[in-house]
């Protein structure tokens, strides 16, 4: 329908301007859930990124716990597998059986999130260990893992 000017209001149907009203109703509840999903899709992002730096950060704090190999593992591991891969694990599989009711959906992200720190932290070291093997001398894993050198590196300025 083409722009109308005040003189034309008078001229209106009842049944032309329900169909109009009716369009911009139309045209207002998609907009809206279409801002719904978007914020849902937002928040259920921020809980996978969240998940993930939280895995990272508990590992982290883990590692703090030793600097040897053996004590490293000790520390990060839960009858022999990492806290992040048991954890995450554990709430994804929880998440995608649905077994968690409203929150599956909501654990399913944590799940994702810390599955996607280990597997991106276990590429890092993996990738470190094969860079040592090719050559020892110009990639020392002691700058990006405790247990590849000299211990635990020392904080800039310490």
């Amino acid at each position: 329908m083409a722009a109308l000017k005040k003189a034309d209001l008078s001229s209106i149907s009842k049944t032309e301007l329900a169909d109009v009203v009716a369009r911009y109703k139309a045209r207002d509840k998609k907009s809206r859930e279409k801002a719904k999903r978007a914020t849902e899709q937002f928040t259920s992002d921020l809980v996978v990124v969240g998940s993930g730096a939280a895995m990272g950060y508990l590992m982290g704090r883990q590692v703090v716990e030793g600097t040897k190999k053996g004590d490293l593992e000790k520390a990060t591991q839960l009858v022999g597998v990492d806290y992040d891969l048991a954890i995450a694990g554990a709430a994804a599989a929880v998440g995608l059986t649905g077994m968690a009711g409203g929150m599956s959906d909501f654990l399913r992200n944590v799940g994702i999130g810390g599955l996607t720190a280990y597997a991106g932290r276990r590429a890092f070291f993996a990738t470190i260990e094969s860079m040592e093997e090719k050559d020892a001398n110009r990639f020392p894993s002691g700058t990006y893992a405790p247990w590849g050198g000299q211990g635990m590196p020392k904080a800039p300025g310490a």
